[in-house]
């Protein structure tokens, strides 16, 4: 069975953006009443941003979660794991679960890298684009969230107490 995990990061912006950019799209992004022109600005901005070269220095978060990803598909045994991103970065979920689905994968698997019950990402929008490509391709695909806050605790405990025996980063 061909199998597909998507790893789902929030995102952020490109540091080398340069800020008459950032500006106009923040400026657009945050407007409830955009004119159609304003709209359309809009749009080809988020375009930009979205598809904007990215690399470690200018993205780490993008990088790491692109290698995080490749990290996955090294233990995993899954045909392929990708990164996805709710805004900023391409792809978007809807484009990953697009490509897993168009690929004929029998099973796709979404994850989010966001732990914490609570927020709208992991809440609404990842439920609602799971649901529409469901419904538009018929596929199986299984939504591998909440996470157990037991499991979560032990995690961030194990990583305090090697931090005390000097074992982590930033001792």
């Amino acid at each position: 069975m061909r199998r597909i995990a998507i790893l789902v990061g929030h995102g952020q912006l490109p540091k080398d953006l340069p800020r008459e950019l950032r500006s106009e799209y923040f400026r657009l992004r945050v407007k409830h009443a955009k004119t159609p022109e304003e709209e359309k600005r809009y749009q080809e901005l988020d375009r930009t941003v979205a598809n904007w070269p990215r690399n470690a220095e200018n993205d780490p978060y993008w990088h790491n979660i692109n290698k995080l990803a490749g990290l996955v598909r090294e233990v995993s045994g899954f045909n392929e794991v990708i990164a996805a991103f709710n805004e900023f970065c391409s792809p978007t979920l809807e484009e990953a679960l697009e490509y897993a689905c168009r690929q004929g994968y029998e099973k796709i698997m979404v994850i989010p890298t966001m732990f914490i019950p609570g927020g709208v990402h992991s809440e609404e929008e990842i439920p609602e684009a799971i649901e529409e490509m469901k419904r538009k391709y018929r596929r199986d695909i299984i939504y591998v969230w909440p996470f157990d806050l037991q499991e979560i605790a032990g995690f961030i405990t194990r990583r305090l107490n090697s931090s005390l025996e000097g074992g982590g980063e930033g001792d």
